[in-house]
């Protein structure tokens, strides 16, 4: 068999934290030819970050790089049992492994990549938050807005730009109403520069009511060419600058997301602004 001559522990961000540990011995004989292992046991255990609760029933994915391999394929696919695990079994090695959240009842995170080496088993602990807030939406450091509707333009040169949608300030996007406000739908595209799995969307409007959405749809695509509807729902009428959070009710995958505001809350009020916007 082989094992590593000492244990390796590596640490992976899931949201707050993931913890990667592969189990070994210390054996002197690890480059015998003739006990060479192919396969290991791979043991994934969920738990909540606030309070380290199992989360059972949790849907997963399972994607393995194996030695020789140059893209991941589906492995496993699945939910956890009622102790917040899940075990693969008889998983070739050496692999690259990565691990996906495939369910909407938390924020995603960043899939968790790891190497498995030649252990017999291997294991896997992720904490995630089961509590949205802002800090689940994911980095949108090079994301660019491409397309928009309309802007309401003024002397300062950054007022009401679209792309202050995705900077972590108060700027907002407002869209025009000069000389008569330019009418529902109000829209934007986003390229991510990379395709994303995603689970939801949150957005909000700066700390007024002035213009607050109603109607609004979301869209998803992988060439900004053909473009598939992932949520067409309504948001309440809430306190100014409140955030709003909108779960898929299965994940979506792509590089661009087009937002569309199609309803006002005022009908006096055709015009809108959006503070921030951000996938999760």
């Amino acid at each position: 068999m082989i094992a590593l001559k000492k244990k390796i522990k590596a640490a992976f961000t899931f949201f707050a934290l993931a913890v990667f540990t592969l189990s070994c011995n210390d054996d002197a004989d690890i480059w015998e030819d003739d006990n060479l292992e192919t396969s290991a046991n791979l043991e994934i255990m969920l738990k909540g970050k606030e309070n380290h609760d199992v989360l059972a029933d949790v849907k997963v994915n399972v994607f393995a790089k194996p030695k020789g391999s140059e893209d991941f394929a589906l492995v496993y696919a699945g939910t956890t049992d009622e102790e917040g695990r899940i075990e693969v079994k008889n998983l070739q090695v050496p692999n690259i492994v990565r691990l996906e959240m495939a369910d909407t009842k938390y924020p995603s995170g960043d899939p968790v990549i790891a190497k498995i080496l030649g252990q017999k088993s291997a294991s896997m602990e992720l904490q995630i938050n089961t509590l949205w807030q802002p800090q689940s939406i994911m980095d949108r450091t090079g994301w660019e807005v491409i397309d928009f509707s309309s802007m309401h333009k003024t002397s300062n040169a950054t007022a009401n730009l679209p792309g202050n949608v995705l900077l972590d300030n108060t700027s907002i996007w407002h869209s025009n109403y000069a000389g008569g406000a330019t009418p529902y739908p109000h829209w934007l595209v986003i390229d991510m520069k990379e395709a994303k799995t995603m689970h939801g969307y949150a957005l909000k409007q700066r700390a007024s009511n002035n213009g607050p959405i109603k109607g609004l749809e979301f869209y998803v695509s992988d060439d900004n060419v053909n473009w598939e509807k992932v949520v067409a729902t309504e948001i309440p009428l809430t306190n100014p600058g409140e955030w709003h959070t909108i779960k898929l009710q299965q994940p979506a995958k792509g590089r661009y997301i087009k937002f569309v505001a199609t309803s006002p809350h005022l009908p006096t009020a055709q015009f809108i602004n959006l503070e921030q916007l951000g996938v999760y």
